[in-house]
């Protein structure tokens, strides 16, 4: 069922609009629009320029409560004052917990950094300490491309004044450490720039001591500090517990947990001012939708908060397209989630839900009639029901499986073993024939009724034309049950009336030609644009429409073959079950139901669905309405 909804508008002074936001809106089912876009022809309205005062209080309890993720677990519920008042403890608490962490992380950094340095110069054995001490002797480490590296071998080896000492090669540079008097140390820079000679900084201390010993000990020292290090911020968690242990008499952590939430929607709150808008010097105005159910129990705490709300009475004027709330019974609401799928009613639009919830169940248990399969469906369902995030199919699970477990008594199948007690076998050589009959029989009816169904919603539309001429309004509902009536005549061998058929052609000439008529009904002169193509147009649609009736119609006996189908394939099942011995085998009976559920149930669940869309759906369903939101963000 599609919820009434009344359009309101809110106008207040400036300073009630805190309590506005915070207090009485998130009270009361209401989808916002923007003010400014609905109210754009008055000039006076601009919109509310506000920062979020939340936004950085959120952030700051966002980053302490990180270790937590999200949790279902109990939390204190905190007015805004104590989430704030517990911020502000925590924040103070914790501050030297996270500078003690980001100093863990920077000196790590640092050490990985001069692990990666000295990586490699790990061969050389050279002393840190004695290179430092040269007097006249400059050392520059570095490295260049190894295209390069062979050319500076030939070219430095030449140069007395310069010594050149490599190191490695790796990942296509050449590593080397080059030794040089100071007097020539401008003149073999300027020669190892030719060569792309990059230099390499060499850290002067490791873990905050002067560097001493050769390469090799120094990346050693360096990498086992940074994996100590890392080692103490792997625990960092622990350590925030720790301390959060300590503070018991400050706050807990579900005083922690509490202020995250209250934060959270105190923003989330706050961030409704963007669909208001300002009127004059110290007025706001927000406009929105409301369920018309709490509609009286609004403006009576809106009067308390000296607010002037005006209800309007229907839609005209009104930009913003009424959003749409479904509510439904408990053992229909699962189904939702299949007219979702097509696309929400428009507002004022019959709800299909209830139609879906029966008929679909009607059709799976139909197609998938089977008790113990049925009772496995039931089970899986009430499984995914439960739990922190339950899927939306559960609940639909549940319904077709007992569906399935009705059918499937009425058929006598248990994981496809036949039971004596049946009273209706579909796959019995007599009962063939006669099970397509129903499945027809079952699809002329649900057919009708979607006829009636859009004649309903072409009523609430007004749409006359719709209601006569269309292929699912009068003209084809009368010729339906006339061709119907011509089948039957057809079955029973019985002599059809000289008059029936051209009678039966009218409603379809209706439907060829309905954009005239209509224009006639309205009193209108029909406006036709080349009579000849108008009219072979026409009858080529009239042709379409009449095929149609037949193809959909026929399109059902596919709920007769599944129900043959599957007692055919459960009975395979069973039979490659018995062996030499002529005993079943538990393990083909297990995996030939579970590939059975598997595989025909998602086909046969498919099908269905394909029946509502194509079949039901086309008929008399648009679903072109957008969600009621509460408190929109």
């Amino acid at each position: 069922m599609v919820e009434k909804v009344k359009f309101i508008n809110i106008t207040g002074r400036e300073e009630q609009l805190f309590a506005v936001t915070e207090e009485l809106l998130p009270r009361y089912e209401i989808h916002l629009e923007r003010a400014t876009r609905e109210l754009s022809g008055d000039r006076e309205i601009k919109p509310l320029e506000l920062e979020n005062p939340y936004a950085e209080p959120l952030a700051r309890i966002e980053r302490i409560t990180s270790p937590y993720g999200e949790t279902d677990e109990a939390m204190k519920d905190l007015s805004k004052e104590q989430a704030l008042f517990v911020l502000e403890r925590a924040h103070i608490f914790f501050e030297n917990t996270s500078k003690e962490i980001e100093e863990l992380e920077r000196d790590r950094d640092i050490c990985l950094a001069a692990a990666a340095v000295l990586e490699p110069f790990t061969g050389l054995d050279c002393q840190m300490e004695t290179l430092a001490s040269f007097e006249y002797l400059e050392c520059q480490f570095g490295r260049m491309p190894e295209s390069t590296f062979q050319v500076a071998q030939e070219i430095i080896y030449g140069m007395q004044d310069i010594l050149f000492v490599p190191a490695v090669v790796k990942d296509g540079m050449a590593y080397c450490v080059i030794f040089t008097t100071k007097d020539a140390s401008e003149r073999t820079h300027a020669v190892l720039s030719t060569m792309h000679f990059e230099a390499v900084d060499v850290p002067k201390t490791i873990c905050g001591k002067p560097f001493t010993g050769t390469p090799k000990a120094g990346f050693a020292k360096a990498k086992a500090e940074a994996e100590r290090i890392g080692m103490i911020l792997d625990t960092r968690d622990e350590m925030m517990e720790n301390h959060l242990k300590k503070s018991k008499a400050l706050f807990t952590r579900q005083d922690l947990l509490g202020a995250r939430k209250t934060l959270r929607a105190v923003k989330a709150a706050w961030e409704q001012r963007r669909f208001g808008a300002s009127k004059g010097r110290d007025s706001f105005i927000f406009v929105g939708w409301i369920n018309g159910g709490e509609l009286g129990r609004f403006l009576e705490e809106a009067a308390g908060y000296g607010l002037t709300v005006i209800a309007e009475d229907d839609n005209e004027g009104i930009l913003a397209v009424p959003p749409v709330k479904l509510r439904n019974a408990k053992i229909f609401a699962p189904f939702e989630f299949f007219t979702s799928m097509y696309g929400l009613p428009s507002y004022g639009e019959t709800d299909p839900t209830p139609f879906v919830a029966i008929t679909y169940t009607l059709l799976f248990g139909l197609m998938f009639a089977d008790i113990g399969q049925g009772l496995v469906l039931f089970l899986a369902g009430l499984l995914l029901s439960r739990g922190r995030k339950p899927m939306k199919l559960g609940p639909v699970l549940k319904v077709i499986g007992l569906a399935s477990v009705v059918f499937g008594a009425l058929f006598g199948s248990v994981f496809g073993y036949e039971m004596a007690f049946a009273p209706y076998r579909p796959a019995e050589p007599d009962n063939i024939i006669t099970t397509l009959l129903y499945a027809v029989v079952l699809g002329v009816a649900l057919i009708l009724i979607s006829m009636t169904m859009n004649l309903v919603n072409a009523h609430k539309r007004k749409s006359w034309r719709e209601a006569l001429f269309s292929p699912n309004g009068v003209a084809g509902s009368v010729f339906y049950l006339m061709a119907l009536g011509y089948a039957l005549f057809m079955l029973l061998g019985a002599e059809v009336p000289g008059w029936y058929l051209p009678l039966m052609i009218l409603p379809l000439i209706g439907m060829g030609f309905k954009e005239p008529l209509t224009e006639v009904l309205a009193r209108k002169k029909p406006k036709v644009h080349g009579i000849g193509m108008f009219v072979f147009e026409a009858v080529i649609e009239m042709f379409e429409i009449a095929l149609s009736f037949f193809a959909n119609t026929v399109s059902y006996v596919r709920v007769g073959a599944f129900a043959l189908s599957h007692a055919c394939i459960m009975s395979v099942v069973w039979l490659l079950s018995r062996g030499a011995a002529d005993s079943n085998n538990p393990l083909v009976i297990v995996f030939g139901n579970i590939l059975v559920m598997a595989l025909e149930g998602l086909i046969v669940g498919i099908q269905a669905l394909r029946l509502e869309f194509y079949e039901m759906f086309s008929r008399f369903y648009e679903g072109g309405g957008r969600k009621f939101e509460k408190n929109t963000l």
